[in-house]
C-alpha cells in the first residue's frame, strides 16, 4: 500500500472498514498476514543468488528488451483458500484497463502530500 514510512498497514485498513482486521502468523516466516487472504507467498529473497530475469514490462506499457541478474526469491510455503481468487490486470500499451484503475490511487497520494 502506498503509506507513509512507519504506518501501521493493519491498523489502516481497521480504521478503513471501521473493524478489526483478524491476523495470523505466517507459516515460515516471522510475518502476519491478513486471516481472510486469498493467496499467501512466503519466502525469502536471496543475497547471493541470482537468476536471469526480464523482459519486464512497465506499467507504462513499454517493454525493455534487456535480460538482467536479479535477485532469486526463494518460496518457502504457499497457503490458499479453496478456489482463491487472484484479481490480477495484464498492462498494455496507454490507455488500458490498468491506467484507469490506478489513476484515483495516484491522484490521492498526489493530493495527500
Amino acid at each position: 500500500m502506498p503509506l507513509s514510512d512507519g504506518v501501521d498497514e493493519a491498523g489502516y485498513l481497521r480504521c478503513l472498514f471501521n473493524e478489526p482486521l483478524k491476523l495470523i502468523r505466517c507459516k515460515t516466516v516471522a510475518l502476519e498476514v491478513a486471516a481472510q487472504a486469498e493467496i499467501v507467498v512466503e519466502g525469502h529473497v536471496s543475497l547471493t543468488r541470482c537468476a536471469p530475469g526480464g523482459p519486464m514490462g512497465e506499467f507504462h506499457g513499454y517493454i525493455s528488451d534487456r535480460i538482467r541478474e536479479k535477485l532469486v526469491y526463494e518460496i518457502s510455503a504457499i497457503t490458499q483458500r479453496n478456489n482463491p481468487l487472484l484479481p490480477v490486470t495484464s498492462a498494455g500499451k496507454p490507455v488500458d484497463e490498468d491506467h484507469t484503475i490506478t489513476g484515483d490511487s495516484a491522484s490521492a497520494m498526489v493530493l495527500e502530500t
